[in-house]
């Protein structure tokens, strides 16, 4: 039977403190040399989290943009660590800071759009704005139809200069 290579590893609380911390699970066994599947199989049968210290409340009350925000800290502060130890060579090295800037991103994004700070744009097609000017333009009268379109003109003119600055 083969034995934990978390269980045996000398930094085995190290790895399930960052494993608590919601840090990628793909990151942490990259960086202490096992694989994801180890890494798995040891959080779900061997990790028992230590929750002596936790009322029930604390947990149910944590809003989810403060745990988001935590985490994002945590990895920012890692990502230092690494980019102020790290060689311009060191492919190994440089691959997991490429990954934790993702997480960076990914998090920034989560946070945003929970705080509802993050605008996503919504963009027509060309086709689509085509077909509704002529749904538009097919039901109005003759009078009303010619001053839409002289308006439609404009607009397309101002946006071309918009587009030309």
């Amino acid at each position: 039977m083969k034995k934990c290579p978390v269980c045996n590893h000398p930094k085995r609380e190290k790895i399930e403190q960052l494993v608590l911390d919601n840090i990628s699970r793909r990151v942490i066994a990259a960086q202490y040399g096992f694989s994801l599947t180890d890494l798995n199989t040891h959080i779900e049968y061997h990790m028992q989290p230590d929750l002596s210290n936790v009322k029930p409340q604390e947990i149910a009350n944590k809003p989810t943009i403060e745990v988001l925000t935590e985490n994002l800290n945590k990895i920012a502060q890692r990502l230092q660590v690494l980019l102020d130890n790290t060689s311009p060579d060191d492919y190994s090295a440089n691959k997991q800071i490429k990954m934790l800037m993702s997480e960076v991103r990914n998090a920034a994004v989560n946070i945003a759009q929970l705080k509802g700070q993050l605008v996503q744009e919504q963009h027509i097609t060309i086709v689509q704005y085509n077909t509704l000017r002529s749904i538009i333009l097919s039901e109005l009268c003759p009078e009303c139809r010619a001053k839409v379109i002289e308006r439609l003109k404009q607009e397309e003119e101002n946006a071309e200069r918009e587009i030309v600055r």
